[in-house]
């Protein structure tokens, strides 16, 4: 009797001891601070949170950051796990990030997964970038962790599909480096037409340039213009083609050979500020370019000095108010001093980049 007493002392002891450690010490601190640690070890910078409810079928994470200066921020994620099934299920409120002109934020991001593979989903994403107003949109695909890899694919599209993105996303956490986006395509309107790019790869260190191939599709001559020189311009017609992009690692955009065709004839008024030079020749032809009826024009876009672009615009028609209007071939240079603006409207595409800069400062 004397043994089972001491027995069911001890074990009594051992169990007062137990509940006065899970009362009272700071075991939750410290196993966030190991879980950050880790996380930080496998690449990801200035990790922060603290944890609740924590037990053997989930937890509670909350007050996640993740980056330096203006990071990746979660209010909480609800983790839930069954030993049994190896189902478990994440839960996020309220995800945004905000890095310089681009703001992301959700108003509820879940995923459900067994063995380490399933979908996610994400409800009423807002994104702000620069010029451009973006609608609201939803998001989903799959995820999956395998080989200490996670994966990442799905798509994100407006109610409409008007705006919508094919990615994926990969991240191995032994070589952090070789983490990428990769945007199989995106589309979005711009100026009354359409811009396309394709086959983006995105690599995530920051030390490499993104190069792709921006297609434009009927967007209008005078908005076109407009935008690149700041000028009132008044056209008609719309044109269609391919424009090389670089973005560095800064995130300055630089252009490669690429022309824009118009579809068609049309009429284009240019102010004559927005013809540099001061000669005779300059003069006249910014007479012309009052009232020019076109029936050919082409756009070239190449890098100039500067934070500027050289606009080389290629004519073939006649102004009716001159000459008696006898045909012309003419080849325009504008002005331009667009690349910020450019930069602020594409800014979406080198955001994941931007937010692992962010970390690394």
């Amino acid at each position: 009797m004397k043994t089972r007493y001491k027995i069911l002392l001890a074990t009594g002891g051992l169990a007062g001891a137990v509940w006065l450690a899970f009362a009272f010490l700071p075991w939750k601190p410290l196993v966030a601070n190991r879980l950050a640690a880790a996380l930080e070890a496998r690449g990801l910078q200035n990790v922060h949170f603290t944890l609740s409810d924590l037990n053997l079928r989930g937890t509670v994470f909350r007050g996640i950051t993740i980056g330096a200066g203006q990071p990746f921020t979660l209010d909480n994620l609800v983790l839930r796990y069954s030993p049994q099934t190896r189902e478990a299920s994440l839960e996020a409120g309220n995800p945004q990030f905000n890095s310089g002109g681009l703001k992301v934020r959700a108003a509820k991001a879940d995923a459900h997964t067994q063995n380490m593979a399933g979908d996610w989903h994400l409800q009423d994403l807002q994104v702000e970038s620069g010029s451009i107003d973006l609608p609201v949109m939803a998001g989903a695909g799959k995820l999956k962790y395998e080989a200490d890899v996670f994966s990442l694919s799905g798509q994100i599209k407006s109610k409409d599909n008007i705006y919508n993105a094919d990615f994926s996303f990969n991240y191995p956490f032994a070589h952090s480096q070789d983490a990428k986006l990769v945007l199989a395509e995106a589309v979005m309107p711009w100026k009354g037409g359409r811009l396309t790019a394709r086959d983006v790869t995105v690599p995530l260190d920051g030390k490499q340039p993104v190069n792709f191939i921006l297609q434009v599709k009927q967007v209008p001559v005078d908005a076109l213009l407009q935008a690149l020189t700041g000028k009132q311009v008044a056209a008609t017609g719309a044109v269609s083609g391919s424009l090389p992009l670089i973005i560095g690692q800064d995130g300055t955009v630089s252009f490669g050979a690429g022309t824009l065709q118009a579809d068609g004839a049309g009429i284009v008024a240019v102010p004559p500020d927005a013809i540099p030079g001061d000669n005779a020749q300059v003069a006249m032809v910014r007479e012309i370019m009052k009232n020019f009826h076109y029936k050919g024009l082409s756009i070239a876009l190449k890098n100039d000095t500067g934070n500027r672009i050289a606009i080389l615009i290629a004519l073939e028609g006649n102004n009716p108010d001159m000459y008696d209007g006898r045909p012309v071939k003419l080849n325009v240079r504008l002005a331009g001093d667009v690349l910020g603006y450019i930069r602020q409207n594409i800014l979406f595409l080198t955001a994941p980049e931007t937010m692992l800069n962010q970390g690394q400062k």
